[in-house]
């Protein structure tokens, strides 16, 4: 009678297509070793999170007792934190499950030398996963400081381009000038949203709300700067507002 097994497979975004070829080989190499595969898991979430729908399934089908082995493509898959890799091991061993790890296998044969190697495995991967956000800071950082915006969502009033390239939308513009000269002339956030409603204005086909005021009244984009967890710089996008009226307007 051919063992049974599950396989568990992973990607970090849902911009990725690795599932299928990680099932593939899961598949194949279950077939090599003449294991019964009953189920394949799967998430597309970080491995740094272990709150993850496939996993906690995966979990729940290793207590059913019913389970042999349980197949991954690589190690990080189950998780690029140590103690959780760790924690998973002692769970499957605790029910009689071997983990099969395809690209990096756990070559120990005792309890204590498959647990230090699987700790020597997962701490390389979350070294990766440190060095990986560690470089992302610092790509995101150096477009900081050249004044390109970090994402491709901009506010009300812009189109997003390229990296290099953010445009104004003149008919939002005129809007968001509005906003300014009406505030300017006494009205509050409320009244503007008022004003704007029994005109037919909106914000990108909603109706304005307070928050969409206060944002386009608060948000130094629209002076032409970039504010975020690396401080003020001057964008290399055109303003729609000065920087000197939108700072009268914050004080009021």
């Amino acid at each position: 009678m051919k063992s049974k097994a599950i396989g568990y497979v992973r990607q970090s975004t849902t911009k990725q297509a690795s599932l299928a070829w990680q099932e593939d080989v899961i598949r194949s190499e279950a077939d090599k070793r003449s294991h019964r595969l009953e189920r394949i898991f799967y998430d597309k979430a970080s491995g740094g999170n272990s709150e993850r729908t496939g996993f906690s399934l995966m979990k729940e089908s290793i207590t059913t007792k019913a389970v042999d082995f349980l197949y991954v493509w690589r190690l990080d898959r189950i998780s690029r934190n140590v103690s959780d890799l760790l924690d998973l091991y002692d769970f499957c061993s605790q029910y009689g499950v071997t983990i099969v790890s395809i690209a990096d296998p756990i070559t120990a044969t005792g309890d204590s030398m498959a647990r230090f190697q699987m700790s020597v495995i997962g701490s390389v991967a979350q070294l990766q996963r440190e060095m990986i956000a560690e470089n992302q800071r610092i790509a995101f950082r150096r477009k900081h400081e050249m004044g390109l915006q970090l994402t491709a969502r901009v506010p009300f009033g812009y189109r997003y381009i390229s990296k290099d390239r953010i445009v104004i939308h003149e008919e939002e513009a005129e809007t968001v000038n509005m906003v300014y000269s009406l505030y300017l002339s006494g009205c509050g956030y409320k009244r503007i949203c008022s004003i704007f409603a029994a005109e037919g204005i909106t914000v990108r086909g909603n109706p304005f709300r307070v928050h969409n005021v206060r944002g386009i009244l608060t948000n130094a984009f629209y002076s032409g700067y970039i504010e975020n967890q690396f401080g003020n710089v001057k964008g290399i996008r055109p303003p729609i507002v000065t920087k000197e009226m939108q700072d009268y307007v914050r004080k009021i």
